[in-house]
């Protein structure tokens, strides 16, 4: 189930593990959405930008759940408020298990903004409309740099293998997983996405996609992503807002 940006959930009728939760910004005083990730006892972090890590000490501060990240997130979620109780550091290479759900942490890399793209944002009439937004946006983007630490995580579940991109970017000496029933892909951050998500596709070679990013949860430094082209392919899935999605060996 898919929530905005890159905040979505895998579960069975047992446990779910959410990934990346971040509250969009037309849900941000709308307290049944926000049940919807403060009840999670598991959480994955991809990496530390204010898309992804931003609300996490607002959501589970008084909450006994385990929140996995890399050590700059861990420490800057520690900082925050979040407990060594509940903040759980991971390395590269490392597997976890929980339950059903069996993980092994990559690393991965950011995607990297072009210049078409940062001007046509910097020239939005969005600038003017999400004014208030952009400096409260702009002041925590500051304080929460990449520093390079960003994860990608293979999830192998019974039959299925699926593999989860907080970013369309991947490391070019890592050997990732390959044939994968699901690819989970943010789908955000440059101006020929539908060319760099081919470049992907031709490597890990998924048999489907699902994408995630492409929404307007984060105004102006966002935009909804148009998704003429990759709806052509067959392999890419486009999700709705909270409309479950069943997973199935390909």
């Amino acid at each position: 189930m898919w929530y905005g940006t890159n905040s979505f959930k895998l579960y069975d009728e047992k446990d779910s593990i959410i990934f990346d939760p971040f509250i969009r910004y037309d849900k941000i005083h709308d307290l049944d959405y926000k049940k919807n990730f403060s009840t999670e006892k598991y959480i994955f972090i991809t990496h530390g930008h204010i898309d992804h890590i931003l609300d996490i000490p607002k959501l589970y501060k008084d909450c006994s759940c385990k929140i996995y990240c890399l050590d700059v997130i861990y420490k800057r979620l520690n900082k925050r408020g979040l407990n060594n109780k509940q903040l759980i550091k991971i390395n590269y290479s490392d597997n976890i298990k929980i339950d059903n759900f069996a993980i092994k942490v990559y690393k991965s890399k950011h995607i990297k903004f072009d210049l078409k793209l940062i001007l046509s944002t910097m020239f939005s009439v969005d600038i003017f409309k999400y004014f208030k937004n952009l400096l409260y946006l702009s002041f925590n983007h500051i304080k929460n740099p990449l520093k390079n630490s960003i994860a990608a995580y293979e999830i192998k579940y019974d039959n299925l293998k699926i593999f989860i991109m907080g970013s369309m970017n991947l490391d070019d000496n890592i050997i990732y997983p390959k044939n994968m029933d699901y690819l989970i892909l943010a789908y955000q951050g440059r101006s020929d996405l539908d060319i760099k998500v081919n470049a992907i596709l031709e490597r890990l070679n998924p048999k489907k996609v699902i994408l995630t990013h492409f929404d307007n949860s984060f105004p102006p430094i966002s935009k909804n992503v148009n998704l003429t082209n990759v709806k052509k392919n067959n392999k890419i899935i486009i999700p709705e807002y909270e409309k479950e999605i069943v997973l199935e060996k390909r």
